[in-house]
């Protein structure tokens, strides 16, 4: 697996996106990356997963706000539903 990371500086020292670019012209194993560079690709990932998961559950919070009275009708409308089935059956088998 190739990747350029071994020549990434820090986001305040970037001036450009060439500056990301290795400046031997090629590419480099993701095995020789240093620690501290492995360390800043793993705290990135990290943190955006932790924020999607933070998106997920707001848009979750939202949604059963605002669609409560559809949910409470449509859990009443199984438990009926069950209800009715279940005396449907025991009214026939008898």
């Amino acid at each position: 697996m190739l990747c350029f990371w071994t020549s990434l500086k820090c986001a305040w020292e970037v001036t450009t996106l060439f500056d990301l670019l290795p400046k031997d012209g090629g590419w480099r194993s993701c095995a020789n990356l240093s620690r501290e560079v492995k360390r800043h690709i793993l705290i990135y990932g990290l943190s955006g997963g932790l924020l999607i998961v933070a998106l997920k559950l707001i848009e979750y919070r939202f949604l059963v706000v605002e669609r409560s009275f559809e949910i409470y009708g449509g859990l009443i409308a199984a438990f009926f539903a069950g209800i009715g089935i279940w005396l449907g059956l025991k009214l026939t088998s008898a």
